[in-house]
């Protein structure tokens, strides 16, 4: 059964359940997508602390702000803990300090950014 076929079984039902077991669906925005965040600054935090989802997910914000500066550092965490908003089909200029809106991707890419 492909993903599709999955799609047409539950979509009709009022009320979805995931298995217990589940790990819960954990939100990322690529560092490229980040505002402040060229492609020189995430090669120096690459260099630095080895792996983007080390970066988005484990290394402290002081760590970052050593790096790279406080305001880039804070739009990392503010990507890590969900406290910004993305609307599809703007531009970086979009971003708020509002609640995280939605997401359209979730990105597994594990030992270097895409540009």
């Amino acid at each position: 059964m492909g993903v599709y076929d999955r799609i047409e079984v539950i979509k009709d039902k009022p009320v979805t359940k995931s298995p217990k077991t589940r790990p819960e669906y954990i939100y990322q925005i690529p560092l490229t997508f980040i505002p402040g965040l060229g492609s020189k600054t995430i090669d120096k935090l690459l260099n630095h602390f080895g792996t983007e989802m080390d970066i988005l997910h484990k290394v402290s914000k002081d760590d970052i702000e050593a790096v790279i500066g406080n305001k880039a550092a804070e739009n990392i965490i503010k990507a890590r803990t969900g406290s910004v908003k993305i609307q599809e089909g703007g531009g970086r200029s979009i971003w708020s300090n509002k609640s995280l809106n939605k997401m359209f991707f979730l990105y597994f890419k594990l030992n270097t950014h895409y540009v």
